[in-house]
């Protein structure tokens, strides 16, 4: 399941012309099944959801229609952020989820 999901990524991203948005869709479907693969629950993984109090995720993981599970602020492959940019979205992640 790993493999075909970096492959698919590879396989997107080696056309050149890609934006973050473009993997989307290939980490909702990657996230549905390994819940459903490793945990045995089925999951709604909604793409762009509204606004939250801690900002925009790009994804959101809903188990049943009342309890959101998961967060996911997607990166575009290959590029890492700036240290204060990867400060500020941890702070956010921790805002939604305190470990």
């Amino acid at each position: 399941m790993i493999k075909n999901y970096l492959e698919s990524i590879k396989r997107i991203y080696e056309k050149g012309d890609t934006r973050e948005e473009s993997f989307y869709s290939i980490l909702a479907d990657f996230l549905s099944n390994i819940a459903k693969d490793l945990q045995g629950i089925d999951v709604d993984v909604r793409i762009l959801p509204k606004k939250t109090e801690a900002g925009n995720p790009d994804i959101r993981i809903w188990k049943g229609n009342n309890e959101i599970i998961g967060y996911v602020e997607v990166k575009y492959p290959m590029r890492t952020s700036t240290k204060s940019k990867k400060a500020s979205n941890y702070k956010d992640i921790e805002t939604l989820s305190p470990i």
